[in-house]
C-alpha cells in the first residue's frame, strides 16, 4: 500500500506547472502566483476550496475546515481529508487547482 507522501507526489507529478515546495513542515502544490493548491499535512491531503466543491468534501467522512494551529484558527477554504478517504484526493486536488486557476493573473 502506498504512503500518504507517495499518494501526495503522485497527484501532484499531474500538475507539471505547478510548483512543490515546503510550507508549515509540510509538503505544498503552490501555482505560479505562490498560493497552495494543496498540501500534505501529517499525512492528511488539505485542498483550497471553496463553493459546491468545499462543500462536497466537507460530506466525505473524517473531513475537517483545516486549523494548524488547533481550534482557534480554522482556515475556511482548507479542507482536510484523512488518509484513509485518499480515494478521494485526486478528486479534490482537480477541483481545487481548476478553482485556483482563476486565481492567476491574465498573461501579458
Amino acid at each position: 500500500m502506498a504512503t500518504p507522501t507517495q499518494v501526495f507526489r503522485r497527484i501532484a507529478s499531474k500538475y507539471p506547472g505547478l510548483t512543490e515546495s515546503k510550507i508549515l513542515c509540510a509538503l505544498a502544490i503552490k501555482n505560479e502566483s505562490g498560493i497552495v493548491i494543496f498540501l500534505l499535512w501529517k499525512h492528511e491531503m488539505v485542498f483550497r476550496l471553496e463553493g459546491e466543491a468545499r462543500e462536497n468534501a466537507l460530506k466525505v467522512e473524517g473531513a475537517k475546515i483545516f486549523s494548524p494551529r488547533g481550534e482557534r484558527r480554522l482556515i475556511q477554504t482548507g479542507i482536510q481529508l484523512p488518509f484513509e478517504k485518499s480515494e478521494y484526493w485526486e478528486i479534490f486536488a482537480e477541483a481545487a487547482h481548476e478553482q485556483n486557476r482563476r486565481l492567476l493573473p491574465p498573461p501579458g
